[in-house]
């Protein structure tokens, strides 16, 4: 076989179709290692992530969208993640700096958010329970009926 009669199936980087695929890819596992990353800044796990989106996804989506062997990026949940882990939509795409004092900061208001809704969960259970309890007692029935 001569030379001329060879074919090569040669990739080239000047190919623009080749390239963009291997752009897509190449930002595809940066996003979803952003994301980890956020999380883990953010100090809450796969399952407190999945659970503080609405509508809540289950852990392993989580770990899903977090490998960079999947090919899923969950670009209409991006400005959610961002928001619960405290950065922005932009980093998460783009990797583009923060401020470092203000990803601190959003990521403790972030921090602060959840205990402060867990807290104000607590109380209510508890005056629920209190309630309950001051129905039981003796007197406070008499009390609730002739009300």
């Amino acid at each position: 076989m001569s030379s001329s009669q060879k074919t090569r199936n040669v990739h080239s980087f000047s190919s623009s179709a080749y390239l963009q695929t291997l752009m897509a890819e190449l930002d595809r596992a940066h996003i979803s290692q952003r994301i980890q990353t956020a999380r883990v800044q953010a100090g809450i796990t796969q399952g407190e992530l999945g659970d503080a989106l609405e509508p809540a996804v289950h852990w392993r989506t989580v770990q899903t969208w977090e490998s960079a062997k999947e090919k899923v990026v969950p670009f209409d949940r991006l400005g959610e993640i961002a928001d619960v882990t405290g950065v922005t939509k932009e980093w998460i795409l783009h990797g583009e700096a923060n401020d470092p004092e203000e990803h601190r900061l959003a990521t403790l208001e972030t921090k602060v958010d959840a205990l402060d809704r867990r807290t104000a969960e607590s109380f209510e259970a508890v005056e629920r329970l209190l309630d309950d309890i001051a129905s039981r007692l003796p007197g406070r029935a008499q009390e609730a009926g002739e009300a």
